[in-house]
């Protein structure tokens, strides 16, 4: 015998015939919920999105105003001084005259080598925050999509349970027939009844199960767990045939983790510049400051003003940093080991990710062995259900080798389903380990 590949639980007009939908009212009508609708929704209430692009649009405001790191100090007071003798001359005695008045205003600007690297890093801040921002984004789609892809073969699993029930509907129905004209005895009947009850059980626990998931998703696209929905979309797979050493060369440095590992090191580069600088460089401050108000030496507030103006020129050379084992060469020290400690992480996030890919490819092709082999059991299931049916209604085979055959016929669907999710989800898997999407990944095979 031949066996000819004809998926039929898998044909469309099958799954959308036996998909059970929840039922609504007649002023609701079900939202058409796409992946790409949902991955939209998901964006935009995502609270830890929302905190990220918080800080996202402080590190931006930060990086277009780099000249305050250039911006003068400013200071000014006003104070009002009161002085009156306590023991001496006529002891304490309340006079307009022992009240004086003080205005200041002052100016500094300091001048060293470490202005440059200070503004590189918040220019640097921003990019590692946008970078961060971009990957949060893509790991929630990724999330998102493995969701919608597991729902999709929850609603599948419910066709199939709801088939495996209606076959169990059916044959109880026969076998109430056959009872009564006498041609089976008790027992086969409440075995077919047993078996209707199981089916329906396990319909209903697989329908509990896939309410409560629905509901979950819909709280983390922002939306009600109650709402009315008809996810849109299907469990499509393409087979992969990847060499991982190209993909690994062509999309590796642009693996948003590589990249921030790299923006790491440069950002403490510029660190260990700028306190290597401060420690050890020379630097000069200006600074100018005038002050007036009444005079302190009597007359009280009414005396005439009188004002000066000063000016600094203050050159400061640090020497601790160049003493081994002080606080400031200490310092020095933890920034330069700071620096190469980001260069072992980003070579271990390059090896994680290479070893990822590796990995992902090779359980792919491995993978699609088995989604055939699962086909080819989906085939000898269903023709042995048909077979044992007839053998069933023949009187030659007893009803416990019937449920069986039906049992095993159920499992077989729901492996190669199983089987097609988990493809689906490396898939996703793969595409998000090299920074693409799903159709790029796909039209990059050869």
């Amino acid at each position: 015998m031949k066996l000819v590949p004809r998926y039929g639980f898998l044909a469309a007009s099958f799954i959308f015939s036996m998909i059970p939908i929840p039922p609504v009212s007649s002023q609701e009508t079900p939202i058409i919920l796409t992946l790409g609708r949902a991955a939209e929704l998901a964006l935009e209430n995502n609270i830890d999105l929302q905190k990220r692009f918080i800080d996202l649009n402080n590190a931006e405001y930060a990086a277009r105003h780099l000249w305050s790191e250039l911006f003068p100090g400013i200071s000014t007071s006003l104070g009002l001084r009161y002085g009156t003798p306590l023991f001496s001359g006529d002891g304490s005695q309340g006079s307009i005259e022992n009240l004086n008045y003080t205005a200041s205003m002052g100016l500094s600007f300091q001048l060293n080598s470490t202005l440059s690297p200070a503004m590189k890093i918040s220019e640097l801040a921003y990019r590692a925050r946008l970078s961060e921002y971009e990957n949060a984004r893509r790991v929630l789609g990724i999330g998102i999509g493995e969701t919608f892809y597991s729902l999709l073969a929850e609603r599948e699993t419910l066709s199939l349970l709801a088939a495996t029930r209606k076959l169990a509907e059916q044959q109880l129905e026969k076998s109430r027939t056959s009872f009564r004209n006498g041609l089976i005895g008790e027992l086969g009947y409440l075995q077919s009844q047993l078996s209707a009850e199981t089916a329906l059980l396990d319909f209903s626990k697989a329908e509990a199960n896939y309410a409560d998931n629905l509901g979950k998703f819909l709280v983390i696209l922002g939306l009600d767990q109650n709402t009315p929905v008809f996810l849109e979309g299907e469990i499509a797979i393409t087979r992969l045939e990847a060499d991982p050493e190209a993909l690994i060369r062509e999309y590796l440095p642009s693996r948003p983790d590589i990249i921030s590992q790299r923006q790491e090191i440069e950002r403490l580069s510029l660190v260990r510049q700028q306190k290597t600088r401060d420690g050890r460089a020379p630097s000069l401050t200006l600074g100018t400051q005038w002050q007036g108000g009444s005079s302190a030496a009597g007359g009280g507030i009414g005396r005439d003003f009188s004002d000066t103006l000063s000016g600094s020129l203050t050159l400061n050379i640090p020497l601790e940093s160049w003493i081994p084992g002080t606080k400031a060469n200490q310092t020095i020290r933890i920034a330069n080991t700071d620096v190469e400690k980001a260069r072992l992480n980003l070579k271990n996030t390059e090896n994680e990710a290479m070893t990822a890919i590796r990995s992902l490819t090779t359980n792919l092709r491995n993978s699609w062995g088995n989604i055939e082999i699962s086909g080819l059991r989906v085939q000898l299931a269903e023709r042995t259900y048909e077979l044992t049916e007839q053998g069933f209604q023949n009187g030659a085979v007893e009803f416990l080798v019937l449920e069986d055959t039906r049992n095993e016929m159920t499992k077989a669907r729901q492996q190669l389903l199983n089987d097609r999710l988990a493809y689906k989800k490396m898939m996703l898997e793969l595409s998000s380990a090299l920074n693409i999407d799903e159709d790029d990944l796909v039209r990059s095979m050869p």
